[in-house]
Parts: C-alpha cells; structure tokens; sequence
C-alpha cells in the first residue's frame, strides 16, 4: 500500500483519537456556527520515507473568542497534548506514535480571536 492510499485510513484514526479528547474538533474546518473554543486539523505527509516508515504532520489548530482571557483556550491545549503527545496506535497493518513539536500562538486579523496551533510529527509504520 502506497502512503497516499494509506492517508484515509491515518485521517480516520486521528480523528478518532481527537475526538475522544474533545467532541469539538474538526477536520479541515469546522461547521457554520460553531461555538467557541474549538479546533480543526489537518494532516499533511512530507517527504521522508524509509521503506516502511514515514513521517508526517498533524497540525491542529485551536480557535477562542474570549479576547484576553485565554483559560478556556489553554485548557483544551492542555486536554490535546495530554492526551495525543507519545501516544502509541497500533492495528494488524499501521503503527502511528506521536510526538509534540510545537506550540504556536498565530496572529489574527480580529483581535477578539485567539488562534493556537500545536504541531505533532507522526511517526507511521507500515507493517507488511
């Protein structure tokens, strides 16, 4: 199986692991009036593959509307990298293990929103 057959299968565990974490994160974009907080992601492979293994990108990308009040924001950070940070997935075929990279605030053009983006390099093993 090539990694882009296999980038489905990878986007459906991913979202199943985020969403057990919060039911308000989102693939791509999030729905027409979504309450804040709330999150979206997106999955990205980049160029490093060594047979079996390669490496790829889980960004994800909280957004608040509480202006300077940022609990709320740093709460769900909080819930994300606890519970995706050094996780281990395995099946019969896919190993995926994450591991944080970084955390980023992202500036915006309204300055009621606060955008927070927490990067994650996805370690995938393809058992043959």
């Amino acid at each position: 199986m090539e990694l882009v057959a296999d980038e489905a299968k990878i986007g459906a565990v991913v979202f199943d692991i985020l969403s057990e974490i919060n039911a308000k994160i989102y693939a791509g974009t999030a729905p027409s009036g979504t309450t804040f907080p709330y999150a979206v992601f997106t999955l990205r492979s980049i160029n490093q593959s060594f047979g079996a293994i390669s490496n790829l990108i889980l960004s994800v990308n909280i957004w608040d509307n509480k202006g300077n009040d940022i609990a709320a924001l740093l709460n769900f950070q909080k819930s994300i990298i606890e519970g995706v940070n050094r996780l281990v997935y395995a099946d019969d075929d896919t190993s995926l293990r994450f591991y944080l990279e970084s955390i980023n605030n992202v500036p915006t053009d309204r300055l009621h929103l606060r955008r927070r983006e927490i990067t994650f390099n996805i370690k995938y093993i393809r058992r043959v």
